[in-house]
């Protein structure tokens, strides 16, 4: 089952009373705690934008979760919720660039089709290496021509002829490809084919960046429907960057048998004791270097993975099977859930970890909301 499909199925009717509830795409944080958060978000922010955020604030609480509605709707969508850290070596994850573009060309996969039906790889990650700026080909065509090829030709490359002005994959023809890579004309290419290596690992702290910088172009442009927008979608990201379980390629447990941890960590734990958390965050700050910010986000969620997983793991081990799910009346139907029992006892072993993550996605919510504003020359709303 695809990741995307098996976070939607988990998370479908867990979270009653909020709008939306039973759709797919239900995800991330939970209908109700990402709603939560961008509605608290707006306490923290300083005037003048706090009382424009404030007049609004029915908006940014309800739509909140529109970048979950859009997971099966718009194609592209799915990867901006999470990335697999884990799957790139362990941290600092010092070879995963930071850089979007970069990320994108380093794995990005480029094939030929000849006219029998086979394929060979032009460039995929692994076939060269990248030293002091240059492309040393081990296999393939490039590396039958003897000489590397220059890092920053190909990344203008990839940005003249595979990327198309919305900023999707585009298949350059064999014509182009030879062009570019100065091919020769029997190199066996009838067709070419990309494949993306890094979108199905995810790409939500590069997303996190496209989106604030189009919530300040948002803000320049004062309109209201924009702002508000962009506001309530970027809140929704920055909640996403703060669980950790979207910073694992095991993000429901799938890989330790602990299917269904997902939705029990992010969505029933603060439906259950979110009331008795401490919201009161402080107020928002300036971030100088939002990129910096949000890879930070992602990073400290990858830290408590270990934690999440563990902690669960040792309780249902000394913890009597048949009092771990129980059924619950939600209006007409009965649906199976963790116990609440069970649920305490996992929160306090995770010693105010989803507190602390929460109050993290608000102040940083706040912070990046002022943020942009400011970066936009504080306009007059």
């Amino acid at each position: 089952m695809k990741k995307t499909q098996a976070l939607s199925i988990l998370l479908i009717f867990l979270l009653p009373g909020l709008p939306g509830r039973g759709e797919a795409g239900a995800e991330a944080w939970g209908f109700f705690a990402h709603q939560r958060i961008n509605h608290l978000a707006v306490f923290a922010l300083p005037q003048p934008l706090a009382a424009y955020f404030k007049k609004h604030i029915d908006f940014l609480t309800i739509h909140a979760v529109d970048p979950d509605k859009r997971r099966y709707a718009v194609p592209g969508e799915a990867e901006r919720h999470f990335i697999d850290l884990d799957v790139y070596g362990d941290f600092p994850f010092d070879t995963l660039p930071r850089s979007y573009r970069e990320a994108r060309a380093k794995f990005l996969e480029i094939d030929l089709l000849n006219e029998q039906g086979d394929t060979s790889p032009l460039i995929a990650p692994g076939l060269y290496e990248l030293s002091l700026g240059l492309m040393w080909f081990r296999a393939g065509a490039l590396a039958e021509a003897e000489r590397p090829l220059s890092w920053e030709q190909y990344l203008d490359a990839i940005d003249e002829y595979f990327i198309s002005r919305k900023g999707d994959l585009k298949t350059p023809s064999c014509r182009q490809l030879r062009k570019i890579f100065e091919l020769p004309s029997d190199c066996g290419c009838e067709k070419v084919l990309l494949e993306s290596h890094l979108d199905e690992h995810g790409i939500l702290p590069w997303h996190l960046l496209r989106a604030y910088r189009q919530l300040v172009k948002a803000f320049e442009t004062g309109e209201q429907k924009r702002i508000l927008k962009q506001a309530a979608d970027i809140g929704h990201y920055i909640a996403d960057a703060h669980v950790p379980l979207h910073t694992t390629e095991n993000y429901n447990g799938q890989l330790s048998g602990q299917e269904g941890i997902h939705a029990f960590w992010e969505s029933r734990l603060p439906e259950l004791f979110s009331d008795s958390y401490d919201f009161f965050v402080g107020p928002a700050k300036y971030i100088e270097q939002p990129a910096d910010f949000f890879w930070e986000a992602v990073f400290d969620s990858h830290r408590l993975v270990d934690s999440v997983l563990t902690e669960e793991r040792a309780l249902r081990q000394n913890y009597p099977a048949e009092e771990v799910y129980c059924y619950e009346e939600r209006g007409t139907v009965q649906l199976r859930t963790t116990c609440r029992p069970y649920a305490e006892a996992y929160h306090q072993r995770l010693h105010g970890m989803v507190e602390r993550r929460m109050r993290a996605a608000i102040h940083a919510v706040a912070s990046i909301w002022y943020s942009a504003y400011v970066e936009a020359g504080s306009p007059v709303l």
